[in-house]
């Protein structure tokens, strides 16, 4: 607060073109550093889907040693053995100890884009795929 005898001389205030200049260097920072993270994000993209293709081969081999190897041969034209695997993972069965091996929540959305990460069964693990290769299989969900 300004003591009612300070002169108005020594009373300092932001003036308007202050403001742009300090706003117009904020925007320049922004438009330098936003490509910069989403380069960033992109990476943590591929390191997602490379951690859940990594999970899903460990509930592989968890189910593997629990109850027998999984008996589903690969078929590169549609996605039934992805899910045929997928349903044997995340179902609970009481015969078969520390059944369920993944989660209900992990994503079960077959996909054949291009564009999306997939995993594709390979007849003894996943196997993933990226975007730019063509393929059929699980669609990763690294959002």
């Amino acid at each position: 607060m300004i003591a009612m005898n300070t002169p108005r001389s020594l009373v300092r205030a932001t003036s308007l073109p202050e403001l742009l200049v300090v706003i117009s260097i904020l925007c320049v920072l922004a438009g330098i550093s936003i490509p910069k993270l989403t380069g960033i994000l992109g990476v943590s993209k591929d390191q997602v889907a490379i951690d859940m293709a990594e999970m899903a081969n460990r509930a592989v081999d968890h189910y593997s040693q629990a109850a027998q190897d999984i008996p589903i041969a690969e078929d590169d034209s549609d996605t039934v053995d992805e899910i045929l695997v997928w349903h044997n993972l995340t179902t609970r069965d009481s015969s078969i100890p520390g059944s369920p091996f993944l989660p209900d929540t992990f994503p079960s959305t077959t996909s054949d884009s291009a564009d999306a990460y997939r995993l594709q069964w390979t007849g003894k693990n996943f196997r993933l795929l990226t975007p730019g290769v063509v393929g059929s299989g699980i669609q990763v969900e690294s959002e």
